[in-house]
């Protein structure tokens, strides 16, 4: 449980994209920008600040200039 809580990090609700089943969130933490899948339920909205835990056994990571994957 440590490990999950040096993952979390607050961040800055830009937009939030209904998508039928679920919602992308799109953020900014610390000048980078994050998108996150969440269930349609949630409530967040822009200009929200929220805390943020990463798993990284779920990330997935892309080069901005040629959109190609990092890793995964």
């Amino acid at each position: 449980l440590s490990n999950f809580r040096e993952l979390e990090v607050e961040a800055n609700v830009e937009i939030a994209e209904l998508m039928g089943a679920e919602i992308y969130i799109y953020m900014v933490v610390e000048g980078t920008n994050i998108v996150a899948k969440v269930p349609p339920r949630s409530t967040y909205k822009p200009g929200d600040v929220i805390k943020v835990a990463i798993d990284m056994n779920k990330t997935h990571f892309f080069d901005a200039e040629t959109e190609k994957t990092i890793c995964n």
